[in-house]
């Protein structure tokens, strides 16, 4: 039976988070503050993953370890600087502008959370992106066939 959610606090163990996600774990911690509200409310119970640097698209939620100190932040966007690609990461229920952060500083991506005992999955999880690129195929395969077959048709009436 899994562990139960615990309260973000001082005694959380970093160095044990990496090596449970980089072994393919799992975290689920449960939401404290109101930082990210109204995405994330307190008492949401959050599913996180390891963060892979090509799996890391705008929207997505990522848990940022920065001074010694862990946050859920959302990402804006990614930015080349002359000290290497840097994401841009904002909390959404505070008035502070975007912060910048190294690739090594994301912990963890949000694959989804529970809010009064339902599942959900967030705007930028990889269920969302995997079902648009499906429909894009399917246009374009509908395109392409409707090419090649206007082409067959051209080709035969000459």
């Amino acid at each position: 039976m899994a562990e139960p959610p615990r309260p973000l606090d001082r005694t959380f163990n970093v160095d044990r988070w990496k090596r449970l996600l980089g072994g393919g774990g799992r975290l689920r911690l449960r939401m404290q503050s109101v930082d990210m509200a109204p995405t994330l409310l307190p008492g949401d119970v959050l599913e996180l993953e390891e963060a892979r640097l090509l799996g890391l698209h705008r929207d997505d939620v990522v848990l940022v370890q920065t001074r010694g100190v862990c946050l859920l932040r959302r990402v804006c966007q990614r930015v080349l600087t002359e000290g290497g690609e840097r994401f841009e990461v904002v909390a959404d229920g505070l008035d502070a502008p975007p912060t910048r952060h190294g690739f090594e500083e994301i912990l963890a991506r949000l694959v989804s959370l529970e809010r009064d005992g339902e599942i959900l999955r967030p705007v930028g999880d990889s269920v969302s992106r995997a079902r648009l690129r499906r429909r894009w195929r399917e246009r374009l395969g509908s395109l392409w066939y409707g090419l090649l077959l206007r082409l067959g048709r051209e080709s035969g009436s000459d």
